[in-house]
């Protein structure tokens, strides 16, 4: 079969244009056969042997190339118009999934700023202030900001949450990690390696106030070490030592003295 670089070297030879001209008085002839023909016309007709293969192979062959191309080219034509429409309702698909996003992460921030207040004002014993969680810009992403809002006079300051102090980002922590926990369905245990000693009593009892109601109503276990356990001796209902990298139970009726022990 005849390509198209075979028939563009063809049309633009000098057979194609004799070939024209033979063409052009063969059509002459076949409507009228008392047509006169002039002596170079006689000559054109001598090329027929010439001719012939274009006029009944090549010829032929070019046309369908070219509508094997044509099909290909409205095949192609119509995968990119299909991509343009799948894309158009792919991003209306994007923007409904994002809109539905942004309304999930609304919920979620709201649901979880409702606990850390519950909490805050628990540990704190204030009802002026709110913690409030919400999408803000940092360096072109999107970043979760934690504010805490202090209520005076019927107005809302927002204040620096570094201000806070450490305890506050302690405890705020761990409420988010049990959030966290809660909503992926996660084994309920939290750690916390230390970082309670950081609290003052009236704020560590307090704060285990909480996380004991966490315990009765939701089935939390917390894991705290500490080396002033005395401190959570109301709390406490079972307590480890480590010596050496292996871990003892301290016996049951053993451990309110155990805890008392810890705090000298």
């Amino acid at each position: 079969m005849a390509t198209l670089e075979q028939v563009f070297s063809f049309s633009n030879s000098s057979d194609f244009a004799v070939y024209q001209k033979w063409y052009a008085l063969q059509k002459r002839l076949s409507t009228d056969a008392s047509l006169l023909v002039s002596l170079d016309e006689v000559e054109q007709l001598k090329f027929w042997p010439r001719v012939q293969d274009v006029f009944e192979h090549l010829l032929p062959e070019a046309v369908s190339v070219l509508r094997t191309y044509e099909q290909s080219f409205k095949e192609e034509l119509a995968k990119y118009e299909k991509a343009v429409k799948d894309l158009e309702n792919s991003n209306k698909l994007f923007e409904f999934y994002k809109s539905v996003l942004d309304s999930l992460t609304k919920l979620y921030l709201d649901s979880l700023s409702g606990m850390l207040t519950e909490v805050y004002r628990e540990v704190y014993g204030t009802d002026s202030k709110q913690v409030r969680l919400v999408m803000a810009d940092f360096r072109n992403k999107k970043v979760i900001k934690l504010n805490v809002i202090n209520h005076i006079d019927g107005r809302d300051y927002v204040e620096d949450f570094s201000n806070e102090g450490g305890a506050a980002m302690i405890l705020l922590g761990a409420v988010v990690a049990v959030y966290f926990i809660l909503t992926t369905g996660s084994p309920r245990i939290l750690f916390f390696d230390e970082s309670l000693s950081a609290l003052h009593n009236e704020t560590l009892a307090r704060f285990l106030r909480v996380l004991k109601q966490f315990v009765d109503q939701l089935g939390f276990t917390f894991v705290i070490i500490a080396h002033d356990a005395f401190r959570m001796k109301d709390f406490v209902t079972k307590a480890y030592t480590v010596s050496d990298g292996v871990y003892h139970l301290v016996p049951a009726v053993e451990l309110g003295t155990f805890l008392e022990s810890t705090g000298g």
